[in-house]
């Protein structure tokens, strides 16, 4: 006698569905968090060239000596920023830097207020009205942008997301092998797609690491041209 079949439990389709639904819910809120993080640093990016250049034009308003120091100092802060970020390979790496940068913005903060006491009458009105404001401004920026490069979203939002990816490529798999329907082309693609889009995700969520310097920092290495 032959033993009867037995009956093999199959995945139900709504459940994979269900999976496949809250990956693609999660994988959407990953990627537009990374996608604002990415546009604010590039942002910031533009913001700290943009003050850099604008206050290396106003230390015309200063005492020919406290020109030069500021302007020496303002060198030695783009060539820093440049350089920051170039063949990072850990956070590690990123807030050494950030601290050096820190220190350079406290010191010309410090110079340029103790320069202007040395300022002259005549220029004094532009000085108040148009360096202040822009030493302010550099500040600002650098402090702001200190913190944000080391926001990130939680670890536990990607391992939850990869998890789901997991789970749903997992169910997908045991269904195709017990209805005996493998297919080999749906599965590379499943697995190509999430590994790139994976790499996306990472690639804004951490540019100094994973993306090309010069197109990240291409506004500051226009500055470095221009001032140089």
């Amino acid at each position: 006698m032959k033993p009867p079949n037995s009956k093999i439990q199959t995945v139900p389709d709504n459940l994979v569905g269900a999976i496949f639904g809250l990956s693609a819910l999660v994988l959407g809120f990953t990627f537009a968090s990374a996608t604002t993080s990415f546009n604010s640093r590039l942002e910031e990016i533009r913001t700290e060239s943009s003050v850099i250049q604008e206050l290396y034009i106003s230390a015309k308003y200063l005492d020919p000596e406290d020109q030069q120091q500021l302007k020496k100092s303002l060198h030695e802060l783009l060539d820093i920023r440049v350089g920051a970020y170039a063949n990072i390979t850990s956070a590690n790496e990123v807030d050494i830097v950030n601290r050096q940068m820190t220190s350079l913005v406290r010191k010309i903060n410090e110079d340029s207020i103790l320069a202007a006491q040395r300022v002259s009458q005549n220029n004094r009105p532009l000085f108040d009205q148009i360096f202040t404001p822009q030493l302010a401004l550099l500040t600002s920026v650098f402090q702001s942008g200190s913190i944000k490069i080391r926001l990130h979203p939680s670890k536990l939002i990607v391992r939850f997301l990869f998890i789901l990816m997991s789970v749903g490529g997992v169910l997908t798999g045991y269904s195709m092998a017990i209805k005996n329907e493998t297919d080999w082309i749906l599965s590379i693609l499943y697995v190509a797609l999430i590994s790139f889009t994976f790499h996306v995700i990472l690639s804004l969520e951490y540019p100094n690491i994973f993306m090309p310097y010069e197109e990240l920092n291409q506004d500051l290495l226009r500055l470095k041209s221009f001032i140089n």
